[in-house]
This record gives structure tokens, C-alpha cells and sequence, in this order.
């Protein structure tokens, strides 16, 4: 069974939730590469 989200609360999360926020609070690797906002990719 598939659970959706109304389309609303989706909304809501997208535009009240700070990405840098997000992105410390879950320490996904990350940097800023000439001004830019980039991913590090995972070692492998």
C-alpha cells in the first residue's frame, strides 16, 4: 500500500524547513565550491 501526503503538508515542509538546516541536522557531506552549494560525494 502506497502512502501519500497531501499535497499541502508537502508544500508546507518545502518552504517553512531551512535547507542548511536539513542538511547539517541529517550530516550529509556538503561544501561550497565557488559560491555554489555542492554535495561531496561518499568515499567509496
Amino acid at each position: 500500500m502506497t502512502k501519500r501526503y497531501r499535497v499541502e503538508l508537502l508544500w508546507r515542509l518545502r518552504n517553512e524547513i531551512r535547507m542548511d538546516w536539513l542538511i547539517r541536522y541529517l550530516r550529509w557531506p556538503h561544501k561550497r565550491r565557488n559560491g555554489q552549494f555542492v554535495f561531496v560525494c561518499p568515499p567509496t
